[in-house]
Parts: C-alpha cells; sequence; structure tokens
C-alpha cells in the first residue's frame, strides 16, 4: 500500500482486463478479484475524498438466568437484537430473534425460534449475510460474544462462531488488556 500511495479506507482503481474475478471464494465478501499489484492506482482528488458507506451490525442478547449471573453450562439465550445499518443513511434494520413466541414490536422484524440452537444459527447467517465492516454492541467483548460462542459449545453447534469475513477462520475469544486515561487498565476476553 505505502508503494503505491494507497492509504487505510481509500478509493481505488484497477483498469478492466486486469483482474479476475475469484471463482472460489475464500470470504464472505460479496466480491473477491485477484490481480497484479502493478494494476492497482490509487485515487486521490475532491471527488474520491469520502470513504465507502460502512455497514455496522451492532447486537445485544439477553438470557435468562436461573440463579444470579447467568453461566454458558446453564442458562439459555431467550433474545439477541440487532440494528444494521450503513454510515450514510438514517434508516436501520431492526430485528429480535426470540426464543419462543415474542409480541409484535412496532418498526421492527421478529422471528420466534423453538429451538436455542436453530436461533444461534439463525443469528450466525445474519450477520455473514450483512457482511458488516463494524461489529459492536454495548458489551459484546466482554460478554455477549462470548457467550454466544460458549453457548452454541454446550449445544454442540461445532460449526458456530465464523462472524469475520474469512470462510476458514472460526471466530474465539482471547484475553487481553486495555489501557485509556478515562478507564485505566482493564482486561477485556
Amino acid at each position: 500500500m505505502v508503494d503505491k500511495d494507497i492509504s487505510g479506507m481509500s478509493w481505488v482503481r484497477i483498469a478492466g482486463g486486469k483482474f479476475n474475478t475469484r471463482k472460489k471464494k475464500i470470504s464472505h465478501c460479496q466480491i473477491e478479484i485477484e490481480c497484479d499489484h502493478t494494476a492497482v492506482e490509487a485515487l486521490s482528488g475532491p471527488a474520491w475524498d469520502k470513504i465507502a458507506p460502512l455497514r455496522i451490525f451492532s447486537f445485544d442478547i439477553e438470557c435468562n438466568p436461573k440463579h444470579g449471573f447467568p453461566t454458558e453450562q446453564n442458562d439459555e439465550i431467550i433474545t439477541i437484537a440487532c440494528v444494521c445499518k450503513t454510515s450514510t443513511e438514517k434508516s436501520e434494520k431492526r430485528i429480535v430473534l426470540s426464543l419462543n413466541e415474542c409480541a409484535p414490536i412496532a418498526e421492527v422484524y421478529v422471528e420466534s425460534f423453538k429451538k436455542e440452537s436453530e436461533m444461534l444459527q439463525k443469528f450466525e447467517q445474519l450477520m455473514i449475510s450483512y457482511d458488516p465492516d463494524f461489529i459492536t454492541g454495548y458489551n459484546i467483548i466482554n460478554f455477549d460474544l462470548k457467550y454466544s460462542l460458549g453457548r452454541a459449545q454446550v449445544l454442540g453447534l461445532r460449526n458456530y462462531g465464523y462472524f469475520g469475513r474469512t470462510i476458514t477462520t472460526l471466530s474465539r475469544i482471547t484475553t487481553g488488556k486495555y489501557l485509556s486515561k478515562a478507564m485505566g487498565m482493564r482486561d477485556t476476553k
């Protein structure tokens, strides 16, 4: 990128006939191409100053704890609420996946499931089909992602958790540290 003066999230051009559409996809991306790096040209100037619309996927899970704080081994996920939008549009798509029946919610698509495993699989399909650039939520790093992956394991969903764009990369939780002036040093999972 440096050699071609390409910055992150910038626009590029590849002349027609200088690329091939990949036949066997290796990602969940809508389009995959292959080309020689010499065919890539950075675009600059006022017409190319804005970044492309970014797709944002926000979600939150709710559990049904039997005693105290929910545990992956014992407490099912009963609801997954999702909001899908782009950075340039005011409209958004609101979706609620619910274990068992759920009353209608104004301006929200609600889908009910008899089994938690089916609801989790639909959540994964929804995220993959939306192909987000950003995945966000209130506490997805320290709870929601970890919990949904843990519940899938408890339920025996062996192929659950391919949330990223690479088809062969399974999402996993790692421990890390985060430092900020406002919050100090914090552990993340």
